[in-house]
């Protein structure tokens, strides 16, 4: 399995996880006081959807647009989401050297480029 897809599910880019001790020392704190929410490593699909069945049920037409360069989420991720679902009308687009921030975060040149590819 590649880093950040476990079970299909969306995780934080292994990228800016982080160091496993600060995670357990996290862990921890959590274990005490159950309400604080601060262990940054719950799949974002496994807090969404209490049926894992449902994750496959993507039928709908979808975009998934996604920075190559991506730190904060990893592309992978989108990549599996693109490949799982069984929506027929579906198309993915991964953008070299580009980040998180497609439509707002980029220079003018790229987020006009993600923009001409949504409209289109």
């Amino acid at each position: 399995m590649t880093a950040g897809i476990r079970d299909g599910s969306c995780t934080i880019s292994e990228k800016v996880k982080p160091h496993p001790m600060v995670i357990s020392m996290l862990t921890k704190v959590e274990d005490v006081i159950p309400r604080w929410k601060i262990v940054p490593t719950k799949d974002v699909i496994d807090a969404a959807f209490k049926d894992p069945l449902k994750r496959e049920e993507v039928t709908l037409p979808f975009f998934v647009l996604h920075g190559e360069a991506d730190t904060v989420t990893d592309p992978e991720v989108s990549q599996a989401l693109y490949e799982r679902a069984s929506s027929k009308d579906k198309t993915i687009k991964l953008y070299p050297e580009m980040w998180h921030r497609l439509t707002s975060g980029e220079p003018d040149h790229n987020i006009n480029i993600v923009f001409s590819d949504i409209i289109s």
